[in-house]
């Protein structure tokens, strides 16, 4: 089936859509049209490749978070493509589309994960400040950091349930040299780091083949799961993390 939607840089008709799942009705409620028609910077994103990455809805269900990225052109014809490095700018928006706010303009925008209905804590750049993971307070300009001179390099970033927001799950990238992948908690109130071990990505996961750990929390807060392929492939590893968080 033909993309209706293929040369079009910023579709009307493409988007986040909410589907009822006992009728099956569904309806477009925050289109890529809508989210390129907000200028970059002063910048029109008219002529970019637009589109949204990384959909979640906030913890009590009133609005979601969406990435939107886009790319430039390799010209302005029919066989054009989207070529270069995208940008990304973290919206917000009300579950029926309303409302839609930039949270993150800096077009730095990468993990990140809702602490609270109010608040979310992503890896970014903030315009005149350094990369790290900062907590941004929804429909407001309040940004504060998170694990300052400790969480410095980018992750798969949760809060771990049941501790007050007290600790957050995060994980590391391969390590150039030794090519370990790092899982570990972090303790946001004496900003401590408490290591969950240190696993081994062969060379042959990497690109698009990459195995990234993706730590993930039961939903007791008590047993952690990441993705490894240290041993025989990739594999399913849990880890428990009662004693810590206790």
């Amino acid at each position: 089936m033909t993309d209706p939607c293929s040369q079009l840089r910023a579709p009307e008709d493409s988007g986040v859509w909410k589907m009822n799942m006992e009728t099956g009705e569904s309806e477009l409620i925050f289109s890529l049209a809508a989210a390129a028609r907000i200028d970059y910077k002063g910048k029109s994103l008219a002529d970019k490749w637009n589109y949204f990455n990384h959909l979640l809805v906030s913890p009590d269900s009133s609005r979601f978070i969406v990435l939107h990225r886009w790319r430039e052109s390799t010209g302005d014809g029919p066989d054009a493509e989207p070529a270069g490095r995208f940008t990304t700018r973290m919206f917000t928006v009300g579950m029926d589309g309303s409302d839609p706010y930039i949270l993150d303009p800096s077009g730095e925008t990468s993990h990140f994960i809702w602490r609270d209905p109010s608040h979310v804590c992503a890896w970014t750049k903030p315009t005149g400040k350094s990369s790290g993971f900062y907590l941004f307070r929804d429909q407001s300009d309040e940004v504060q950091t998170v694990g300052e001179g400790v969480m410095t390099k980018n992750g798969h970033n949760t809060y771990v349930p049941n501790t007050d927001n007290e600790w957050i799950l995060n994980d590391t990238y391969p390590q150039k040299e030794s090519r370990t992948q790092n899982p570990y908690l972090y303790h946001v109130p004496s900003n401590r780091v408490v290591s969950l071990g240190h696993f081994h990505s062969p060379p042959e996961y990497t690109g698009e083949w990459r195995c990234d750990t993706h730590p993930r929390n039961s939903n007791d807060g008590k047993s952690v799961v990441i993705d490894s392929p240290h041993n025989e492939g990739r594999q399913l590893h849990m880890i428990d993390i009662s004693e810590i968080v206790a």
